[in-house]
């Protein structure tokens, strides 16, 4: 009887071993992609203006929990619509001044 507890006790270990390794090897394969790399060489890689308008697009962070991702960009839509998944708070918008250097933007 002895024996078998040993025995036990040790799966029981190594199974709790795995467990954390495999937690580990997530929260390095989920890491939140960002679009930092790409901003970070530009002037004002947020600021866009249409002819016509009388002022630029607003810029934003975005943080998309399902989608793992950070990422900045300015709003296409004149008028400052957003997607439904902005509007039922599935993904996450904070504004941004658009004339930040992409530099500053990186570092957010």
């Amino acid at each position: 009887m002895e024996k078998f507890e040993m025995t036990k006790e040790k799966i029981t270990t190594n199974a709790a071993g795995a467990t954390r390794r495999r937690a580990q090897e997530e929260k390095v394969n989920n890491k939140i992609q960002a679009n930092a790399d790409e901003l970070r060489n530009h002037f004002a890689p947020l600021y866009h203006h249409y002819p016509g308008q009388a002022e630029h697009q607003p810029a934003y962070i975005e943080l998309n929990p399902a989608g793992r991702s950070l990422r900045a960009d300015y709003n296409a839509e004149v008028g400052n619509a957003v997607s439904s998944a902005v509007w039922y708070s599935r993904i996450y918008r904070l504004p941004i001044p658009a004339t930040l250097r992409g530099s500053a933007v990186a570092a957010l």
